[in-house]
């Protein structure tokens, strides 16, 4: 069975998680994105779901409060539990650059 690297993180204020994952292989993180997006925008504050919905990258769920999602090559950088759209998006962006800062 192949393993799947991954880091968990608490970031105050609101408690928001980071999950950072390193699924080895850029088109194994690519469908695992998808998938989060999906089940992401099922489960957001306005009942209806479209693609243009998936496809965003930040959301208001109902389970996750704000929820942000991003994929830098073989990564998948996921905050759940923002307060805030800007602060779920703020933590994607500096762990993205913070990624490619470290050559990743």
């Amino acid at each position: 069975s192949a393993e799947t690297d991954g880091v968990l993180g608490r970031y105050r204020p609101g408690s928001t998680t980071l999950v950072i994952i390193d699924y080895g292989d850029e088109g194994l993180a690519t469908d695992a994105i998808d998938s989060f997006r999906h089940l992401a925008a099922q489960t957001r504050v306005s009942a209806e779901t479209s693609q243009s919905d998936i496809e965003e990258t930040t959301l208001e769920t109902e389970e996750w409060g704000f929820v942000s999602s991003a994929q830098q090559g073989r990564f998948v950088i996921v905050a759940l539990n923002g307060e805030s759209e800007a602060a779920v998006g703020a933590l994607i962006q500096g762990t993205l650059e913070n990624l490619e800062r470290d050559g990743h």
